[in-house]
């Protein structure tokens, strides 16, 4: 139970004090006022989101106290926010911010501002279903089932990626060693091989000049040779009248033996420079074999022979697969089977609940002037895995007789979806009865019959707990216990929101203003001395 809050710098609240005792609390004021701050400051406190911007003076800390009576015994905890940092006590000790959460569960119920629009989010409604089932436990087992078989599964597709590395890898190592195993690589023999490559190269360009001379010596009518005989045949004619000549014919015919000498020369020469062009063929590529393999691996034939050690070396080294795939297989299908199981297990606990939960829920909503309202709780089968099992939940409504079930979402007003959640609530609240239950602006588009209906409610639901509920209706704060009014004053030039609980007169006249605005007429005076009398 909620005892007192207290509020300091925070909002438009400089400092506050708001007293709640047994029964139904009930906080009104104009809007504007800070009511809601006191149920936000509630809901800070435990864990709630939390700025600077929050802070009245940046300068100075916030801080939020609140007591609370747990289990017979008096409970303090505070929030104190200062330069982004919080710190949270319980009882004047360290604690942590999870532990706090975990705390607000057992002290509370809290249907925040706009927590009805949970209602419009289908995924939302399992959560309903599995609170009202107590399915905490089973929600705790399957979740952790669902993390290890999605890791398990992960593993299973991180392992298989690697296989696939790996044989990419092992089928690159093999043609690259097939390719390095293909030629020597001692440098000794490169150099033979480069040697003769370049022998039968000069061998080859030799015989191109030779097969050119001879050519033109066989082919040609006006060759040199021809020429030199030419003229020492018709010199010859003329040496007896010109002696001279006779030495000149001499040197032709000197010229012409050397000629001769020459040819026969080439010829064996020819002999000598010859090569098979294959094998020509032959060395050259296995010259542009080892350039290649030099530029491949390393530059050198030296880096060659270390880099097919080392993959050789890897591919006795490389990991297989297949057993550690089928182990991981093997832990797939057990984890998923106990998923199943799980599952299935959930499933039925929800199947069964959701009938009994929807009679709740129906016969809240009669209590609240919905008397054609039914809920239907709809549960289909999941195609996808989730960690809170394989249902899809989904709550079906009709408001009016006749007519058939729709999603809530298609045809409930704004009216209708504030007491659906109220009623909701109260069954989940019937299922683990919490000590408080706190609502904060449940009544929105309620008024009339409907609202004093849901006064009577929630007064009948405070006596056997504390209600705190913030409120525009007259109807509902007639019914309070404790009466808790906000309003704006001016306090050292600066507005400031204050409250104060009231006492017999005030809290008349404050459902007064509450039925006929800020005038407070005999009329409404007496309206509400009526409803709080029949309250």
């Amino acid at each position: 139970m909620i005892k007192k809050i207290k509020i300091e710098n925070f909002a438009i609240i400089d400092s506050l004090e708001a007293t709640f005792t047994d029964g139904l609390n009930v906080i009104t004021g104009e809007t504007g006022s800070g009511k809601s701050l006191i149920l936000n400051a509630i809901d800070i406190l435990f864990g709630g989101y939390l700025s600077i911007n929050f802070l009245r003076n940046k300068e100075k800390k916030l801080e939020i106290l609140g007591q609370f009576q747990f289990e017979g015994e008096n409970l303090s905890i505070s929030r104190r926010y200062f330069k982004k940092k919080s710190i949270y006590l319980v009882n004047d000790k360290k604690s942590t911010k999870s532990e706090i959460i975990s705390l607000s569960s057992k002290l509370f119920q809290f249907q925040k501002q706009h927590d009805s629009n949970k209602l419009l989010v289908s995924s939302e409604h399992i959560n309903f279903l599995d609170q009202y089932s107590n399915n905490s436990n089973d929600l705790m087992t399957i979740q952790k089932v669902f993390i290890k078989l999605n890791n398990t599964n992960r593993d299973l597709q991180d392992t298989l990626n690697n296989e696939n590395i790996y044989r990419d890898k092992f089928d690159l190592y093999n043609y690259q060693l097939k390719e390095l195993n293909s030629i020597n690589l001692d440098t000794s023999n490169e150099l033979e091989i480069a040697k003769k490559f370049k022998v039968m190269l000069q061998s080859k360009n030799i015989l191109k000049e030779l097969d050119t001379y001879n050519k033109n010596n066989e082919y040609s009518e006006n060759s040199t040779s021809d020429q030199i005989s030419h003229l020492k045949t018709s010199l010859s004619k003329y040496s007896s009248i010109d002696k001279s000549l006779n030495e000149i014919v001499n040197r032709l015919n000197n010229i012409i033996i050397e000629i001769n000498d020459i040819d026969s020369e080439i010829y064996s020469l020819q002999k000598k420079y010859y090569y098979n062009p294959e094998d020509l063929e032959i060395y050259e590529a296995k010259v542009n074999q080892y350039e290649e393999i030099k530029r491949k691996y390393g530059g050198s034939l030296r880096s060659a022979h270390d880099y097919k050690n080392k993959i050789k070396n890897e591919l006795k080294n490389m990991p297989t697969f297949d057993t550690q795939i089928q182990k991981i297989k093997k832990k797939q299908e057990e984890l998923n089977d106990k998923y199943q199981s799980l599952a299935a297990k959930l499933t039925k606990i929800r199947k069964s609940k959701s009938k009994t939960m929807s009679k709740d829920i129906n016969k809240f909503l009669k209590d609240m002037d919905m008397p054609s309202a039914e809920i239907k709780i709809n549960l289909e089968k999941n195609k996808i895995l989730a960690d809170n099992g394989t249902d899809i939940c989904e709550f079906f409504a009709v408001t009016n007789k006749g007519e058939p079930f729709k999603p809530i979402k298609d045809i409930a007003s704004g009216g209708e979806i504030s007491r659906i959640m109220l009623a909701i609530n109260l069954v989940l609240d019937k299922s683990k009865f919490s000590s408080s239950m706190i609502f904060d602006e449940i009544d929105t588009g309620i008024s009339g019959s409907t609202a004093n209906k849901v006064g009577i409610l929630l007064k009948e639901l405070s006596v056997s707990r504390q209600v705190v509920i913030i409120s525009h209706l007259a109807q509902i704060a007639s019914k309070s216990d404790n009466h808790l009014f906000v309003k704006k004053i001016e306090h050292e030039h600066r507005v400031v929101s204050n409250c104060e609980v009231l006492d017999k007169s005030d809290h008349e006249k404050e459902i007064a203003r509450m039925l006929s605005g800020n005038k407070i007429t005999k009329y409404s005076l007496k309206q509400a001395n009526e409803l709080i009398s029949n309250g």
